[in-house]
């Protein structure tokens, strides 16, 4: 890890590429600011910052809702007990067996559905979800799915965006 003398590259700038879903091409941090190009590292910052032993409100406001869920089993299963105090290199190579090789487990499009259902759910007192698109009807049906781990969360904004 690169430092200078506000803050610190964990992944040094690769120059202004696509990352789609796999690649990070940045990622930077100061404190418990981040700042990188894909959303796959998020949960890794996350886990940097939290503790078992509070509770948190999220807030999530972007384009889209990053809650993919087509493999949520799957994806669950290939994490470890330790997912949340590993290194940023093996966070980011954890794999599952896809339909005809192994892909990586955590994306841009499904960590905060791994963070909802599989991790931390305990650990929060309220969750926000507010996106600037319209969200389809494929993933209104996900999140009201996701919508049945919350027992004793306050869910608030996402009621009204999934028309409940």
């Amino acid at each position: 890890m690169a430092n200078d003398t506000k803050g610190e590259w964990l992944i040094p700038f690769q120059g202004r590429k696509w990352s789609g879903s796999l690649n990070i091409n940045l990622l930077w941090r100061s404190g418990s600011t981040y700042i990188m190009d894909n959303h796959r590292a998020a949960l890794w910052c996350w886990f940097q910052h939290l503790s078992q032993m509070q509770k948190y409100n999220l807030i999530h406001i972007d384009r889209h809702t990053d809650t993919l869920y087509s493999q949520i089993e799957s994806w669950k299963e290939a994490l470890p007990k330790n997912f949340t105090s590993t290194l940023l290199n093996t966070y980011l190579s954890y794999e599952y067996e896809g339909a005809s090789t192994r892909v990586p487990v955590i994306r841009w499009d499904n960590y905060l559905s791994l963070f909802l259902n599989a991790i931390l759910t305990s650990w929060m007192n309220a969750f926000l979800l507010h996106t600037t698109k319209e969200i389809s009807r494929a993933g209104r049906n996900i999140l009201k799915s996701l919508l049945g781990i919350f027992q004793g969360i306050s869910i608030i904004g996402l009621k009204k965006d999934l028309g409940l």
